[in-house]
């Protein structure tokens, strides 16, 4: 339920850069199935504007593969070769413990855009940061925002506050107070 209304949220900001230069990056396909449906819904994405990552095996480890693909209404897939100036990817997932997948997503994303010769804004929402609950962890995690510059954002809400408290601050992350939430929801019904 976090999504949808993340979605909205995202939507009415006044840097949102339109249905025509906004694209939703899943880290893999088990994200795109469970939230494609609501970002068709709340954002009137064409199917080549919302895309995912295939996670692939190696021996005991998984892997991203290098390529973003999206879905065709006819079933196919499709694949994302480069973006342009004016581009925004949302990257959109439920949980990390260690936001591996989600930095691996937003360093693809970047190396898609070196030749549109801008910075690519890059929003990473993740509904709940568990980070295995360690500080050390979410440490980590800080680090690598900080590493990928001011054109990218990280998102969060705060159903764990110990280790959303230790991102408070941060000037590329925001945590989504989750009474804000609830008191929509109770004022829609």
């Amino acid at each position: 339920r976090f999504v949808p209304y993340f979605l909205d949220k995202h939507k009415a900001k006044r840097d949102y850069a339109g249905s025509g230069h906004t694209f939703v990056l899943f880290p893999d396909h088990g994200a795109y199935t469970r939230y494609n449906e609501s970002v068709v819904q709340r954002l009137k994405l064409d199917t080549d504007h919302i895309l995912y990552i295939k996670k692939i095996r190696v021996g005991e480890a998984t892997q991203q593969e290098p390529k973003l693909f999206y879905e065709l209404p006819s079933g196919e897939c499709g694949e994302k070769q480069s973006f342009k100036a004016g581009d925004s990817v949302l990257i959109i997932d439920d949980f990390t413990n260690s936001g591996g997948t989600l930095f691996g997503a937003v360093g693809l994303a970047q190396k898609m855009a070196e030749g549109s010769g801008t910075s690519l804004k890059v929003t990473i929402f993740v509904s709940h940061l568990v980070a295995t609950y360690d500080p050390q962890v979410v440490e980590g995690i800080k680090g690598k925002i900080t590493a990928l510059g001011p054109d990218t954002r990280f998102v969060t809400t705060n159903t764990i506050p110990l280790t959303t408290d230790l991102l408070k601050g941060h000037p590329q992350v925001d945590v989504i107070d989750v009474s804000d939430f609830i008191a929509d929801q109770v004022t829609d019904t």
